[in-house]
């Protein structure tokens, strides 16, 4: 039954909604506004019993894989990525529990379970993975932990707006901001020398497109020959390989910044070129291809680059993208400011690249003094005290 209650200034309304389950809200005003608001969500939840929209007959796997994966809209690698998260973190503990029955503390239970998975057993769930580790490789990062944190979070918000259920869950929750664990660590030019020599040759243009533009690895491995411009000297980026294996291409990218014409140095010109003449392209056009004439695919080449990462003296696990990281270093090096990486880059923010590379941007502490130094001098001293007009 709806009812009102004063709490301190203000009057609180409660009712029972559609599972049955008693709720709260407070800040009204006067007793009629709270307990019109409380008859009004009964009402809500009698007419949702009465249409068979009752939240305990869905569980958490049916919504999951019916009404929340059909409204997905997102590119090929975010979704799969989504896929492996539910698929080894979230459904085996959550999947066939109700809705209605996933409450704050079934929630909070399963994030502290989570922090505590060694990284190990999460590898072995599916063949073939290994997920994001900290860096005493026993457990999940506790960045890999909030994204996964996070994918649940938006399901349930879903369910809210869907008129599933009344709350999510993760109501009062506070999200941990994860403590960054690596930063981002470039090749030595000596590393980049090595890796050279040590690729097949076909396979060297990778290296130097990534040193020299910082573009994403799936960028780089999409990238086709009509997405060169040799008379404006720029490269086009669109698009990128598709981590779905049924398809080349995938032309959503990661945000609207990471559309973007960089700038194509001679010397790369000349390299891709030499390229061309003695590799050929792969299908439609790619400018790599695997051994056989295939597509070169994502999978492919981060195995074959981690395998020549391991005997240098870099974080674990390190992949392609260090080639982008490299890229950003070297230009940081030779003057390039913050505003000049988030365009190379294609971040959609300052914060975006700040939070990546601030540490390689070079602090001048002692030059700042002197510009303190020189700014107290220009005001300090004796004041010729006037007198008030």
């Amino acid at each position: 039954m709806a009812t009102a209650r004063k709490r301190r200034m203000t009057y609180s309304a409660r009712w029972r909604d559609a599972g049955g389950a008693s709720r709260e809200q407070s800040g009204f005003a006067t007793k009629r506004e709270a307990l019109d608001f409380a008859e009004l969500r009964e009402a809500e939840g009698r007419i949702r019993r009465s249409q068979g929209r009752v939240v305990g007959d869905m569980t958490l796997r049916q919504y999951v894989i019916g009404p929340w994966a059909a409204s997905l809209s997102c590119q090929d690698g975010t979704r799969k990525t989504y896929e492996d998260k539910l698929n080894r973190f979230i459904l085996p503990s959550l999947g066939n529990i109700r809705l209605q029955d996933l409450r704050h503390t079934t929630v909070k239970k399963w994030l502290a379970d989570l922090e505590k998975v060694p990284a190990k057993v999460a590898a072995s769930r599916v063949d073939n993975y290994t997920p994001m580790v900290s860096s005493n490789d026993q457990s999940l990062s506790p960045s890999y932990v909030t994204s996964i944190r996070d994918l649940l979070a938006s399901i349930m918000k879903s369910a809210v707006q869907d008129g599933l259920i009344d709350r999510s869950p993760f109501d009062g929750i506070k999200r941990k901001k994860p403590r960054r664990l690596n930063k981002a660590v470039p090749l030595a030019d000596e590393m980049v020398e090595e890796l050279l020599d040590c690729l097949r040759p076909q396979y060297r243009a990778i290296v130097l497109i990534g040193v020299t533009t910082a573009m994403r690895p799936s960028e780089i491995l999409g990238l086709t020959w009509d997405r060169l411009d040799f008379d404006r000297a720029t490269i086009t980026v669109d698009r990128q390989l598709s981590r779905d294996g049924d398809k080349t291409f995938a032309y959503k990218l990661k945000t609207d910044a990471s559309y973007r014409t960089i700038d194509l140095p001679q010397f790369l010109q000349q390299e891709l070129t030499n390229h061309r003449a003695q590799y050929g392209l792969g299908p439609q056009d790619l400018l790599f291809k695997g051994r056989s004439g295939e597509i070169f695919r994502y999978k492919r080449a981060q195995e074959m680059f981690r395998k020549r990462f391991k005997t240098m003296p870099l974080p674990p696990r390190t992949g392609m993208h260090v080639l982008r990281h490299t890229g950003v270093s070297h230009h940081i090096r030779n003057g390039a400011n913050v505003i000049d990486i988030q365009e190379l880059c294609g971040h959609e923010s300052l914060k975006e690249t700040l939070d990546t590379y601030a540490h390689m941007f070079p602090s001048d502490q002692g030059r700042l003094v002197d510009s303190m130094d020189e700014l107290g001098r220009r005001f300090a001293g004796p004041r010729i005290v006037r007198k008030a007009q």
